[in-house]
């Protein structure tokens, strides 16, 4: 079998958008609150999961107009040609290691294996499945912020306060999402011990 060193997945994301609103020290919730856009609207366009551009009508979305308005800048500032051609906003490749070293600075290769063990690699794919499939069986809340907190399934980690901020309807504080991280975890840990 001649299978590569390694499997990177890379979550492709709008840095354009992404640094205008870090430079301003500003959270999506906050940045949509002050552009007059949803805040899942702004992660959606950081994570290239939403068009800033309407595909059969063409011209720009409301919201890329707002939040080009905000920032003072012309729309194609914000979402350039490169970011408007991506069309996953996550790719998983399998690499040799050289092909990572060229990419990752020289500190950070001593932490990748120099071998990898595709039998492992198997048992771990099939954990996380596994782990996956216990946290749908949860209450939808409690999933929902496992999912979210740990980058389960499609989604990418998350801090409490990100979680709380975006929740659906009425935001949650850290301290809620905590408890319910936590119920959520206590109840993996029976449901895992049946």
């Amino acid at each position: 079998m001649n299978a590569k060193e390694l499997r990177v997945t890379v979550h492709i994301r709008n840095n354009r958008l992404m640094r205008a609103r870090e430079d301003r020290g500003m959270t999506r919730e906050q940045l949509g609150k002050a552009a007059g856009v949803g805040d899942q609207t702004i992660a959606g366009l950081e994570t290239i999961r939403v068009h800033p551009h309407h595909i059969r009508r063409g011209g720009w979305k409301p919201s890329a107009l707002r939040l080009a308005s905000f920032f003072g800048v012309a729309p194609e500032e914000l979402f350039p040609d490169s970011v408007l051609a991506v069309a996953e906003s996550k790719k998983t490749v399998e690499v040799d290691g050289r092909d990572v070293a060229r990419l990752m600075p020289p500190d950070a290769m001593s932490a990748l294996p120099s071998s990898t063990n595709i039998e492992s690699d198997a048992i771990d794919e099939e954990t996380r499945r596994d782990l996956e499939r216990c946290v749908e069986s949860l209450p939808a809340r409690r999933a929902r912020v496992l999912r979210l907190y740990y980058g389960l399934g499609d989604e990418e980690p998350h801090t409490l306060n990100e979680i709380g901020e975006s929740w659906p309807g009425a935001p949650l504080s850290r301290e809620r999402v905590r408890q319910l991280r936590e119920e959520g975890l206590a109840e993996l840990r029976r449901v895992m011990k049946r």
